[in-house]
């Protein structure tokens, strides 16, 4: 329980300290712009504590569990200087001006707080009771975790010889942050950190299109959102893997640099493509695709690239190959 109510602190802070963000970048003229904007708010503390304590490790400021509490009161009593500075709008009164809601709508939502509740509710059981199982959660993210946890900064032996040696070191320094409120390095509870952040996305995505999508159109999307098995089936590993397109298979002597310009040119098209940062066989990589759910698998080789598809493998060129996948 104590471990629980920790991580309920710890969230909480983040979410009075992206509020505070929220009145000093924009202003809150009603309590009920913080209510909606919570979950937005909640988001912008954790990515504010996250930049703000990569920048002190590598200056060499140790993260223990004082130096949690005090930035996080630093920053909220720095936001909500700036706010007063600037003269923003201070929350007053309720009611939403902006947002006129029929019966029929005012019942969609009640149904869609409702079953969005039963979900996370849902998921709050699981992980409660979940173990590291994702290679990459128990291989690298939650030990540097574990090792910012014990030695307070970036242990050069950790972080240059385990996997992923050039990621940044948001994720392990969240689990960090996590192990301190909880009391210790609990790899089981921990996870329901990551059910604090499905939790602000929901609150996040519902604030924030509240005002400008229909209820019958918002809440059947966010709940089909939570519950299909390619989605829900991430929310809760402790790693830092998105849903991707299209997954590159680097083999041996192929050029890594033109399969990142290719990378580039798709993400322009909007599509969500990835490959291996950590030096993993041309079988790891493969296993990887498969795990992250990876629609279209490209294998890369020296001389040529094959295009993974459902009925069979399509050969292209390396000149080619951007066209080939649709950029």
């Amino acid at each position: 329980m104590r471990a629980i109510l920790g991580l309920a602190a710890l969230n909480g802070a983040y979410a009075v300290l992206g509020v505070a963000l929220l009145w000093a970048i924009r202003g809150l003229p009603r309590w009920t712009d913080v209510l909606r904007l919570a979950g937005l708010g909640y988001l912008l503390g954790v990515a504010a504590f996250g930049v703000v304590w990569t920048q002190l490790l590598v200056v060499g400021v140790p993260l223990g569990g004082w130096g949690v509490v005090l930035s996080l009161a630093c920053g909220t009593a720095a936001a909500a200087f700036a706010a007063v500075l600037l003269g923003r709008q201070r929350p007053r009164g309720f009611g939403d001006p902006e947002r006129h809601a029929s019966p029929f709508a005012v019942l969609v939502t009640a149904a869609g707080v409702s079953l969005s509740g039963l979900l996370l509710e849902a998921l709050f059981r699981s992980a409660r009771l979940q173990g590291l199982q994702a290679y990459d959660a128990w291989a690298f993210w939650v030990p540097k975790g574990k090792a910012i946890y014990f030695f307070g900064g970036l242990d050069e032996q950790v972080f240059t010889t385990f996997p992923g040696p050039t990621y940044p070191p948001l994720v392990p320094i969240l689990d960090a942050a996590s192990f301190h409120a909880m009391g210790g390095a609990d790899t089981i509870t921990f996870h329901l950190q990551f059910w604090f952040f499905v939790l602000g996305a929901v609150a996040a995505i519902a604030g924030l299109l509240y005002r400008h999508v229909s209820a019958w159109l918002l809440w059947p999307a966010l709940l089909l959102v939570l519950t299909v098995p390619r989605v829900a089936s991430h929310l809760l590993i402790p790693q830092a893997d998105v849903l991707v397109d299209i997954f590159f298979v680097v083999g041996e002597g192929a050029d890594r640099s033109h399969v990142l310009a290719t990378m580039a040119r798709l993400r322009a098209h909007g599509l969500a493509a990835d490959t291996d940062y950590a030096g993993r066989s041309k079988k790891g990589q493969l296993t990887q695709a498969a795990r992250l759910g990876a629609k279209t698998t490209v294998v890369v080789e020296a001389d040529g690239a094959r295009i993974a598809r459902p009925g069979g493998d399509e050969p292209t060129t390396l000149e080619d190959l951007a066209a080939s996948l649709g950029a």
